[in-house]
This record gives C-alpha cells, structure tokens and sequence, in this order.
C-alpha cells in the first residue's frame, strides 16, 4: 500500500507517513460537505456506511490506507490470519454473504482483503470514500450543528453526523529505546508492515514481542529464517486453532441458518457461537472436568476461554484449575526444558483468560528448531539498539540484519486521540483521556455532540467478535441518527452524569472479576502514564445490547439541542419520561435534557448473573426486545414504494393548533379518529332515526362517521410505544427488529389489534401511513399458527398495480424472514406459466391484482381458493377508479363468505362503501386523517408558458433538463406517448434518461427504476403510474411536464422528491388551461407555509431550443419507425413460432381446456359479454363499429402476417428479413453518429 511497501530502516509509526493525496473530486474534494463523516474503512466503517446511507444520509468514509479492509489493509505481517472463525468473522449483511464463500475457516488477510473487495463489489463503498486521508483535527460549532473535519494534506470537510470507526488498534505503540534509528538493517512494526515480501533466508531476524502478531511471525519465520530470536516479556497463553479448508458445499449448505447464527451470536457473551457453561467448575468431579476441558480443546477456538465454565474469571481457585489443564497441554509439545519454562510455566503468569489468548497450529513447535529460541526479557530487559542491533540490560548484544517489532498498540483509545479531536469547550481528546476514559454507552463522548464511535473504548471490543460488536453499536447509531433527523435534532451530548454512571457501570462488572489482577489490554494496555483501569464493557454482548438500547427512543442521558427556528407562541407540550422533561415543540428553540439512562446491572450483581444472561441462557419473556426494538420514532412501510430495504420514518409528532385551554396530553399524534361504528351497524333502537333521513343524508352520514374527528377522551386507544405491546411471536418481533422497526404507526396501533381478533377492518389511510405493515403482521401472526399437513392459500392481496404488489411482496417477504410462510405475486408482466408453477406449491400468501387474480382463479387448476380466510383489499377507491369494480365483484362473491376481510381507502367514496357493504361483515372503522399538503422541505416552482407560447412546451422542459434539473429528476406525463418520444430526444440531446409507463414490461419497469436509483441515468419519464409507486432515495427534483389533472394527483407526484425530512424542488410547467390546479396548489402552500418561488428562462435560450428540437425531428421520426418495424418483426417472428408449434403439436394443444387469458380490456370485455348472452340464452347480434385508422392499420398488419404465413414464408426468410432490417438499422446510426460529429464541428 503506497509507500509502506518501501523497506528502509527509518521506523515509521505515523499514518500520515504514507498519505499522499491523488484526487481532488467526489470524497476528496475540500469543502466537502455531507451529512456524516465515517473515519475508518475496516468493518465498523463499511457497516455504519452501509447503514447510514441505506437510511438515506449522504455519507463519505474517511480511510487512512489505500484501500478497504481496516487493520487488514495495514496487518499484511507474514502469517497475519484472523483469530475469529467463519461464519461468526463476517458482516450479517445479506448480499455480502450470499455470494461469497471463504477458502478457510480462520482467513488469512489476504482472503480478508478480498473479502472486503467483494463487499465493494455488492455494496459500492469505495465509490464513496476517500483513502490516504488522515484525520488530524476536528471541531463541532454548536451553532451549525456541524462537525468541521481536517485532514493531514490539508482538506476540510463538514458534516453533522462524526462517526470514529478506527478501532481499538489504530495507534501503534513502539517502547522509547535509544539508538534505534541507528540501526542499519530492516526494521517494521508488524502493523505498519510493507506489502512486498522480505526474504528471511539466512539472516538473522528478531522478534520482539509475543502478541498475537509476534505469535504468527514466529510461525512463519520459524522454518525458513537463518537464525530467529524472539524477546518475551510474558508467555502468551495460546490455544488451538484447528485450522481448516472449507468447501464451497459446505458452505452453501451452511447458508441456509445463517439468519440463526448471526442472532446467534449477539446473544453469546463472545459474540462467538458458543457461551459460557451453565455449571460451576467444582459443581462438576474431575473427571466429569477433565472430559469437558478435551472437548472443548479438540473443538478449539476460543472455546477452552469463552466457553469454559462460568465461574473460572472470578473465582481465583477455579481459575487455576483451568490453567494447570492448560500447562498440561502444552508442556508436551516442548522438547526444550529451558523453552517449556520460559514459554509455558508451572505457575501462572496471570490468571488465565483475563488476557486475551492467541489462536495457534504451530507456535511452540517453532521452539523445538536449531534456529528458533525464546529470550526471556522479563527481568532483563531491552535498554538500547546500534547499528548492529539489541542490547540488553546484562550487556548481552544481538546481531540482527532484520527485527519486527510486535510491540502492540496504544489499545482501544489510541486511535481517537491521535486525531486532534476538540470538544466544544475546545480540550483535545488526547488531554481529556490522560487520566481516564469517559464514555456514555460506549459508543458516545460527554463535551462531543453528535460524535460517535463503535468497536472502541468502554464497548465489548477487546472481549468480543469484532464483527458482532459492530454490528450491534453500528445499529444503535444510525437507529440514534435516524431518530433525530426526524425529530428534528441538531445535536445530542451526552450528560455527565449519564457518563459517569456508564464508567461505574464498566468498573463494576471488572471489579467483580479476575480481570483487574493483571495489567492487560483489557485494563488499557501497558503504554507508560497510561490509566490501569477496564476499558472494555464486560457483560457480555447480550447485556450490552440491552443496555445501550434503553437510551433510546428518548435519548435518555443525553442534553438535546433542536434546530433552531423563530420561537413560536404556540404553546408546549410536555412529555415526561424515566428521568426528564421533554419539549415536543420542535419548532422553535430549546434545550432539555434527559435524564441519564437507568437499569443498569444491579450493584449486588454477581458472576453467576453475569456470565450467564450474557449468553441467552437466561429466562425471556415473549416478545422480548429485539435488535432495534427501542429505537424510537415510528417506522413505516410506504405502501406505494418499491421497497428496497429502506423505511420512511415518522415520528409521530405532527404538529396542529391547540386551543390555549386544552389540557396538556402526552400523546404522540392527535391525528388519529377512534373505532367509530358503520351507521349500519347501529342497534335497533336507532333504526328509526335512520329511517327518517333520505339516503342521500345517509351517505353523507357514513361518510362522515368514517372522518370523524378523533375524541381526545378515547385517543388513548391509538397509543402504543412497541409492537411488543400486540404479543406478537418471536419471529416476527425479530424481523421487525432486523428491519428497525420499533413503533407502531397510528393505523398499525390501531389495526392490529383488531385485526389480531380476526374482525373485518375497514381503514382510511393515505400513504406513507404504515397500513401495509398493518394488516400485514396480523396475517403473518394467524398465519404461524396454520395447520402446516396439507399446504394450501389461506390468504389473498389484492393492489391496484403491479407497483403496489411487488411492493406489497418485498415488504411481506422481510416480515416473514424468519417463519416458513410462503408468498406468490401475480401480476401482469411476467411469466402465466412460471406464476402457475409458483400456485402449484399452495403459498401461503398470493399478492395480485384483480385482473390477474381473476385469470388464475378460471384458468389455473393448480389455484384453489377455497380456503382463503383472509382477504385485503389495499387501495379500494384506486381499484375501482382503474375500472376493477367487476373483477372485485366476482372475487368477493366467489371465495368463502366465512372470511375475514380488511379494507384500506384514502377516501371513502359511494362505490367503496358498496363495496364494504356487499363483502363485509360488520367492520370496525378506523381512520388516519389524510395528509394532502406537500412537506414543508419542498420549494415548488412554476414556468408559466405565456399564450401563444404553448407549443415552447417541450423545448422548456430540455431547457430545464440540460440547465438547471441536472441530475435525480422524475418528469411525470400525461401520456406515455409523450414520456416515449422525450426519452428519445433526450439521449439525441446527450441527457441520460430513462422511461417508466405502463407500455413496458415489468422486467422493462424494474430495470428502469434500478437505472435511475444506482446513478446510471440522471432523468426518469414517467407516467402517473409511478407518482403512487416509487421510493427512490435522494430524488432532488421532481418536473410536471404539463399540471396534472387534480391537486391530489399533484401531491402524489411532488411527493417522490423532500422525503424523510431532506429537502427538494418540484418544477411545473404551466399554461392557462392549468390554471385551476396551480391555483389550489399555491393556496394550499399559503395555508400550510411550503415555499412557492416563480422560474423565468431566457426566452432566446428557450427559442433556440426549440430549433434545435425541430432539427432533430425527423431524426426522431426515423427511430420510432424502426421501432414500429422492430415490433412488426418480432410479432411475426412470434406469430411464427406459434404456426410451427400448432403444426408441430396439434393434437397436444387442442386436447387442453379452452382458456381466458386476455391481451387487452377490449377483449375481457368482449369475453364478459359474451359470457352473459350465453348465460341468459339470447343470441344478441355483434354491434358493427366503425374502424379508426389505427384499427385498420393493425388489422391489414395482421392479414399481411396471416398471408406470408400461408402461402409458406418459411423461417429462412423471415430470418433474412431480420437481418436486412438489422443492416439497414447500423447504417442509418452510423449516418446519425456521423451527421452528429458534423454538427459539433
């Protein structure tokens, strides 16, 4: 890696030694600013990267080395190999593991580089971060709310967010001996070692140390080296690695639990897949000992240390015990009495296991070489180097021509106080740290607002598995940062009493043990003036997670700062929590604080409670918390998003104007109307109000008991601050826990419950609002407990468009990842044979579309409805705009009656309430009042096209496109015709775009949407089709090309840019006949405060636009043309096609059941009609219709292709037609390309 590779004697110990700045774009650009800042690229880093731009923040890492992979970029020592096993050694993240197998089961750093040049691969990190950077100074302005960044070449960047991932190893310690720049041979630490090999044949080598990287030199070394000497200090009490190759069989065999072993291993005290023994030591005879100690040595591993029996690290008797079958072990591979001392003495040098043992397959055999000898240093230590080499306190001199230091690291803080952080009272770290380390949580700094840091000081780290200590700290810092982006936040500091509280916490659950006897790494290492206290929380990763977890949602022991604003008059509401007050009126300026967190391990707690509930052997209740299960806010599905794994976020906290004498609530929404009864519901006793009312009346009444406002008195129903308050099972609080779900939405709290009780739900809630998560756990709970004999469907989903369902499917699927329910999506755009051969396996769920739904139910024998005992209809009143009233007729009447039925509706129309009235039984009501504004992040801006100017329209919209809309813009249309031809002209005019509408497949559809989400086109036209459908991350600007039709459709399409509380801009062009509908938007902005801003183009800028537009006409002209005949071709290949194989299997195709798949509406319509005359036996003559031009063109179309067919154009020509018409297509682009080239000249 860059300059390490350069051997010298100049000992480097410095990162900014190797940093040497090649780029000035993207990551290492200066002035950078984004919203967080990950300083480190090893697994912490590519974690909380991942997660946190999952979350939708702009994130940039900041690497020291030239590439990924942390401490393995640096760690390239000879033998250098990680002392965790796979699978345990690995990120959980799901395209990581899925696609990538290991060579062994403990990789060398070599296979770790690859691995992480995989994750690259699969997650695009480096694209993302800028490596040789070196952080050297950092300062937070609390009145930005920003963390200024400075890097060693002189770069400064800006975020709000500051997360340190640079380890526990990242400043490496070297002893001050005089003289050591004297010596003339090679000399490294074994951190900072060159990627080029250096040749140890016939030298003489020294290693000084005997670390875990001092053990893996000797390793290596120990049978090619001249002569090696190792300086020990203290023996290292290593034990067996067992290292092995791995399969790629056994692996994708394996992969199947590895959901299980990743939840596995956050319950283990280790993060490992095995924890401590339930039993005492001395509960057991010897001999039942001596038989669990060899298991546990021939299985190897950390075993025989963190699968040992309980008691051991804290009972000193015990503890000896455990070494003496240690010393056993060893002794005998010693042949050396002189070396079996030094390396492996009758009496402990330590208690075993409060220092962190090295994995080894050959260490002490090293020992029993000519060439290899151990130099005990304990009491004759190393005073000086010279040119030749080591002197030692006895004046013994060694030769060496070439000496690795494995010295080790100024561990677990080093590598945050060598980077010049400030906090806000402007104190370095490093001055602050002298004398001890204060942390809250382990993963935040009192006096750094907004900083955090995983994988380092008073967390797990030192006594953990790297990657699931990251894991879990990583998941509470984006689920901390999420929360606040949706708060509002500006920043958060840790109190001083939380802090304080945190550090006792630490200190207990060392003092209790055998770790405070021995100066350690785990006790802050052996650097000169460094603290001797427990850096490392020792509970175990199980405790960890539960107590970390309790600061949140409400950042108990933090101080918090909302963003600033103009204060309001308006007055504040309180909520009381554990140990503060909190101001939920965000709006304007304050400070409170929340009182430190509580429930921490009780001071009388013991080793027995501390060994084992840290390995999940302790009694849990159901619906015990899960990973993010207390991670504050509302977590929602948006049921019209193509769900990629991320979730819109609402914290609940919707502000409305309250009369000044209303009583203070602690509520979180007051948008939410309790259950109110059908008015056809009502008991008898009020049948004869209702009859006096005209039906008329009726409908306005129902209609307005569904919108009823909310009663303050029964708000209270809708209240609920974790799903584990629904006693959902297991599996589905874990997934929604792997998904950081963590409260229920309005419509969730409301729905479950009811849904849980198996009654009909009608519900109206717009998008955004959680509803798919909402019937969607109720049927998943039901579901858990099916009969599981005979498979069959027991539930239908019906959405309005393909969009929905597969949005529907991919939210199902997550929810379900931990059960064995099965789901199908049947909708139009793929495969009718692979979709039957799916039904074949009887899933449990079937996500369709009316349309489809219907197809399979007539046509599919392997289709059986006649179980289904749950229906959802999602988007009643889009259903039955979209012409699906009869489809949705048919289905009610045809699957059994005895089902339960729940319906969602943002708007309750008289055809809706048919709807409810014919296929349900007696509903509850509930209600979400529906959002139609636009957030208040958007600027809405409108180009007025003057009369006369109408037809500027399209030469506007290129304007705005090439000009000012760059980059992350979705152009809605009316037509698809239009969003077809401007797709065109935008790549004549050199703009990456793409097109989305409902003329292309659904594999064209997805493949559109993924182009536009991963950066490769800039622009995506789309129909009203996608203003309902899409959720694509950091969308800056939404264009209407013409104003749509209503002011809701307008809600829906700006909608897809300013969400989770970013910002961004929406561009309507607009004419007179738009007039009405920017008219209710801007009264709509003015009531609600949106930003409404006017846009003036240059009129010539516009004029020669359109010159340029009409030059590329014919152009334009010519490409649809092809793509007329393209089409043509394929159909009469297809048609083709079909002649051979109806020849070819007459017999087989007209012996299956006639069958009614339908291409368009016209013929399922012409179907249905048909079906009704037969039905009611009259025979009624065809309505003649006189043909469009279109039609007549279409149907000479298909006589041409039926003639060529019969008169026998065999497949030779047809195939030779393709191929003129291929040629033809090459000459025209190259005449297109070349006229281009002409124009630009």
């Amino acid at each position: 890696m860059g300059d390490p590779g350069m051997t010298n004697p100049k000992l480097k110990t410095q990162l900014w030694e190797y940093g040497r700045r090649r780029r000035t774009d993207g990551p290492y650009a200066d002035n950078l600013e984004v919203d967080a800042l990950v300083v480190g690229g090893g697994f912490g880093g590519v974690f909380c990267f991942w997660s946190l731009r999952k979350a939708g923040l702009k994130t940039v890492i900041f690497e020291a080395g030239t590439d990924l992979g942390g401490t393995w970029r640096w760690n390239c020592y000879p033998g250098a190999m990680v002392d965790s096993e796979v699978p345990e050694y690995q990120l959980s993240i799901p395209e990581t593991w899925k696609t990538y197998n290991w060579p062994s089961n403990y990789p060398t750093y070599k296979e770790l580089r690859d691995y992480f040049d995989h994750c690259d691969k699969v997650l695009d990190i480096k694209s993302q971060t800028a490596f040789e950077s070196v952080v050297v100074e950092a300062k937070f302005n609390t009145d930005e709310g920003q963390w200024y960044v400075k890097t060693a070449d002189g770069r400064t960047a800006k975020a709000k967010y500051l997360v340190i991932a640079a380890g526990f190893a990242a400043k490496r310690y070297v002893p001050n001996w005089p003289g050591i720049e004297k010596f003339q041979g090679i000399v490294h630490h074994s951190s900072f070692w060159p990627d080029e090999e250096i040749t140890v044949q016939g030298k003489k080598c020294a290693i000084i140390g005997t670390g875990a990287s001092g053990v893996q030199i000797t390793q290596a070394w120990g049978p090619v080296a001249g002569e090696l000497k190792v300086f020990q200090r203290t023996p290292n009490l290593t034990v067996p690695m067992r290292l092995r190759a791995l399969t790629a069989e056994e692996q994708w065999e394996g992969k199947k639990w590895y959901p299980e072993l990743f939840d596995l291993r956050e319950r283990c005290f280790g993060g490992f897949l095995y924890g401590f023994s339930e039993k005492g030591l001395f509960e057991d005879t010897p001999e039942e000992r001596e038989a669990f100690f060899e298991k546990l040595w021939s299985d190897g591993g950390f075993r025989y240390w963190l699968g040992n029996y309980k008691d051991y690290l804290f009972n000193a008797k015990a503890n000896r015990v455990v070494y003496d079958f240690w010393a056993k072990k060893q002794r005998t591979r010693l042949t050396d009495p002189k070396a079996r001392d030094i390396l492996t003495p009758l009496e402990p040098p330590h208690p075993w296991g409060v220092k962190r043992p090295c994995l080894e397959y050959r260490y002490l055999e090293q020992f029993n070489r000519p060439n290899v000898e151990v130099v005990n240093i304990k009491n004759n230590p190393i005073v000086a180097f010279d040119e030749k080499g080591i002197l030692l306190q006895d004046s013994t001199h060694y030769d060496f021509d070439l000496i690795c230091i494995a010295t080790g690291f100024d561990i677990t803080t080093g590598g945050m106080t060598a980077m010049g952080l400030h906090n806000i009272n402007g104190e370095t770290l490093d001055k602050e740290w002298k004398k001890s380390a204060v942390t809250y949580l382990g993963t935040t700094v009192p006096g750094y607002p907004n900083m955090f840091h995983l994988y380092g000081p008073q967390g797990p780290t030192l006594l953990s598995n790297g990657p699931t200590s990251v894991e879990i700290q990583g998941r509470w810092i984006t689920d901390a940062i999420v929360q606040m982006e949706r708060q509002g936040i500006k920043y958060i500091n840790p109190t001083d009493a939380a802090s304080r509280e945190w550090k006792n916490k630490i200190n207990h659950l060392s003092d209790i043990s055998l770790f405070p006897t021995t100066k350690s790494t785990y006790m802050g290492g052996s650097m000169p003036g460094k603290a001797f206290e427990q850096v490392n929380y020792a509970g175990g990763m199980y405790n960890y997670h539960q107590d970390i977890r309790k600061a949140l949602p409400n950042f108990e022991g933090f101080h918090i700062k909302a963003n600033g604003g103009a204060p309001t008059k308006k007055r504040q509401k309180v909520s009381k929590h554990a140990n503060g007050v909190r101001d939920e009126n965000l709006n304007s300026d304050f400070e409170f604080e929340a009182g430190a967190a509580n429930g921490f391990a009780d001071d009388d707690q013991d080793f027995d409670g501390w060994a084992t509930a840290s390995h999940g052997l302790g009694s849990t209740k159901k619906g015990t918390e899960e990973s993010g299960s207390e991670a504050g806010g509302s977590i929602t599905f948006d049921d019209d998003e193509l769900v990629d794994g991320d979730m819109d976020i609402d914290d609940g906290n919707e502000e409305e104007e309250k009369d000044e004498n209303e009583d203070d609530e602690d509520e979180d929404d007051n948008s939410v109307a309790s259950p109110t009864a059908h008015p056809d519901d009502l008991a008898e006793s009020e049948e004869s109000d209702a009859e006096s009312q005209d039906s008329g009346d009726e409908e306005a009444a129902k209609r307005q008991a569904f919108f009823a406002a909310e009663d303050p008195a029964e708000k209270s129903m809708s209240k609920a601050r974790s799903f584990q308050q629904f006693a959902l099972s297991r599996p589905i609080l874990r997934a929604l826990g792997s998904l950081s779900f963590v409260a229920p939405t309005p419509i969730q709290a409301r729905t479950i419950p009811v849904a849980l009780q198996g009654l009909d739900v009608v519900g109206s809630a717009v998008t955004g609002s959680g509803k798919t998560a909402a019937f969607l756990l109720p049927i998943l709970e039901r579901l858990l407990y099916r009969p599981r004999k005979v498979p069959t469907t027991r539930v239908a989903i019906l959405m309005p468009t393909r969009e929905l369902a597969v949005q529907c499917h991919n939210v199902a699927t997550a929810l379900a990842q931990f059960t064995d329910i099965t789901f199908a999506i049947l909708v139009g755009g793929f495969s009718l044979r692979e979709q039957e051969a799916v039904l074949k396996k009887r899933p449990d769920v079937v996500i369709a579309t009316p349309g489809r739904f219907i197809d399979h139910m007539r046509n599919s024998s392997s289709f059986t409805i006649e179980n289904i005992e749950i229906l959802v209809l999602d988007e009643a009143d889009r259903m039955l705009e979209t012409g699906f009233e009869d489809e949705l007729d048919e289905i009610l009447k045809t699957i059994p009656r005895s089902r339960q039925t729940m319906l969602f509706s943002a708007t309750m129309t008289d055809s809706v309430d048919k709807l409810v009235r014919v296929g349900m039984n007696k509903p509850v009501r509930l209600s979400v009042d529906a959002k139609k504004a636009t957030t208040t992040g958007l600027v809405q801006e409108f180009v007025r096209l003057r009369p006369g100017r109408e037809e500027m329209r399209l030469a506007t919209l290129c304007l705005l496109c090439r000009d000012i809309f760059k980059d992350r813009v979705i152009v809605f249309f009316r037509q698809k015709k239009d969003a077809h031809r401007v797709r065109i002209l935008f790549g004549l005019l050199g703009l990456k775009a793409g097109e989305l509408h409902g003329s292309m497949s659904q594999g064209q559809r997805i493949e559109a949407v993924d182009a536009f989400r991963d950066g490769k086109t800039s622009h995506l036209l789309a129909t009203d089709l996608a203003s309902r459908g899409l959720d694509i991350k950091n969308v800056q600007s939404v264009i209407n090309y013409e104003a749509p039709q209503t002011h809701e459709i307008y809600v829906h399409r700006v909608g897809r840019t300013a969400r989770a509380g970013r910002s961004g801009r929406s561009c309507t062009i607009a004419a007179e006949p738009d007039r009405k509908v920017v008219k209710a938007v801007v009264k709509s902005a003015r009531q609600t405060g949106a930003k409404i801003a006017p846009r003036t183009l240059d009129a010539k800028a516009v004029d020669a636009m359109q010159e340029k537009i009409e030059e590329l006409l014919p152009e334009i002209e010519e490409i649809l043309d092809e793509e007329k005949e393209e089409k043509q071709l394929a159909q009469a290949e297809r048609d083709l096609t079909k002649s051979e194989n109806l020849v070819k299997h007459e017999s087989e195709i007209m012996s299956r059941p006639k069958r009614t798949w339908f291409e368009t509406e016209r013929d399922k319509q012409e179907a249905k009609r048909k079906a009704v005359m037969e039905l009611n036996g009259v025979k009624v003559k065809t309505q003649k219709k006189k043909l469009s031009n279109k039609d007549k063109k279409r149907l000479d179309a298909r006589k041409e292709r039926k003639e060529a067919t019969s008169t026998g154009l065999s497949k030779r020509a047809l195939v030779k037609k393709r191929d003129e018409f291929s040629k033809n297509k090459k000459a025209k682009g190259k005449a297109r390309k070349g006229a281009a080239k002409g124009n630009r000249r």
